[in-house]
């Protein structure tokens, strides 16, 4: 019984180091390239700064306020680790742009919209199915790009078009998700 019992505790020693060899090591994650690991980062509608100043045209004179997007503080969350500070995936995410205008063009049209910051260009859906079966797709490079004309389409046609930003890193590509389509008849 106690040569039993020896066995037992020597197997258990063993499978115990084995188990400690055997488990992999675990990559840690890299800090956030965009708020170097804080998790947040300076707001853009302040400049950094908390306030924000309107001209009031009734005291000819201009008025200093919290700014609405990050509420005083100057700091905004991250959108590429939300918040995290680290990004394990080596991408981070891309902010989702809106449509401001579409209008038609001769067989096109003209597309138009908001740009978020850091991303490294945009995606242009288009089809004549609201669903966006068979749609073809323009890749436009570049982040002050807001704008794409799209041509050699039937003329006096309805097709729906949504926007999408896309960022790069390391061989990597990350999309946001498309914006609300918006409808527009070709000339």
């Amino acid at each position: 019984m106690k040569k039993h019992k020896r066995i037992l505790s020597l197997i258990m020693a063993v499978m115990m180091v084995a188990a400690c060899f055997a488990i992999p090591s675990v990559a840690q994650a890299k800090d956030c390239s965009y708020c170097s690991g804080k998790g947040t980062r300076w707001c853009y509608n302040c400049n950094g700064s908390g306030t924000v100043h309107s001209f009031n045209a009734y005291k000819n004179d201009y008025v200093f306020k919290s700014c609405p997007k990050c509420g005083g503080d100057g700091q905004v969350t991250c959108v590429y680790c939300n918040g995290t500070g680290s990004d394990s995936s080596g991408v981070g995410s891309a902010m989702k742009p809106t449509i401001t205008s579409i209008y038609a063009a001769k067989k096109g049209f003209v597309v138009e919209w908001s740009y978020p910051h850091h991303c490294s260009g945009y995606q242009v859906q288009y089809s004549r199915n609201k669903k966006f079966k068979n749609a073809g797709k323009v890749k436009i490079k570049g982040e002050s790009k807001s704008s794409k004309t799209v041509k050699k389409l039937k003329s006096k046609k309805v097709y729906y078009v949504r926007v999408r930003s896309y960022t790069t890193k390391n061989g990597k590509t990350a999309y946001s998700k498309w914006s609300p389509s918006k409808k527009v008849k070709t000339k």
